[in-house]
């Protein structure tokens, strides 16, 4: 006979064995190419800084349930002077653990929930540091990057964030 304890204890251990396995999301759900055309970006020189609006941002990720591949990230915006800016991403591979790490041969991250953050050192003395998650059929998306040398800047996918436009 199963008593009401028995049966609260069953209920307890499938909760926590159901929560601890998702303590990540599936890294799949990031693979695919994820564009818009209403992003934003603000680039530092300097003492000065310029905002962007309306800035295109194309992102193709390749993803399966052990690793991650950011194969392209382009970024053009036109700011209201004339001035352009066009930033790219090298492409970046990382390995998923079982604790949600992600490491490559050059930056290493974490994956929370269905959000991944990355830190990834360049050769020029600077820092990418990249935030990405996955809402629905949107992928936010945050950018940035401290140098030693030229010019800092911050992007943004906006507030609808990027959208998949191509499915693996």
């Amino acid at each position: 006979m199963v008593t009401p304890f028995r049966k609260l204890l069953l209920v307890s251990v499938s909760f926590i064995v159901l929560h601890s396995a998702s303590a990540f999301g599936a890294l799949a759900d990031f693979a695919g190419i994820w564009e818009t055309q209403s992003g934003w970006a603000d680039e530092y020189a300097g003492w000065g800084g310029l905002n962007y609006t309306d800035c295109a941002i194309y992102a193709e990720l390749k993803a399966n349930e052990e690793y991650f591949s950011i194969r392209d990230v382009l970024v053009k915006c036109t700011h209201a002077s004339g001035r352009i800016l066009k930033q790219s991403m090298p492409p970046q591979d990382f390995r998923l653990d079982e604790n949600g790490n992600l490491t490559g041969p050059t930056g290493s991250g974490r994956m929370v929930g269905n959000q991944i953050q990355l830190v990834l050192p360049d050769a020029y003395d600077g820092t990418h540091y990249v935030r990405a998650e996955v809402r629905g059929d949107s992928l936010t998306f945050d950018w940035s990057y401290e140098g030693e040398e030229g010019s800092n800047f911050e992007i943004g996918g906006g507030t609808k964030g990027l959208t998949r436009t191509e499915k693996p």
